[in-house]
């Protein structure tokens, strides 16, 4: 999308997991990293593993 719009973009996600409870079960859901930055042409120029 970044460079459909020609803007630059950038794109967060937490690591790790999430644990819920609901009233008659439990249940988790796992967030994966890999946050980055895209220049506006659609070049990726810094991307975090998947442990950050």
């Amino acid at each position: 999308h970044a460079a459909a719009n020609m803007i630059p973009l950038v794109a967060s996600n937490r690591v790790g997991v999430e644990y819920t409870q609901y009233t008659d079960h439990r249940s988790h859901i796992t967030f994966y990293g890999s946050s980055l930055i895209v220049d506006a042409t659609g070049e990726i120029k810094i991307q975090a593993d998947s442990s950050r």
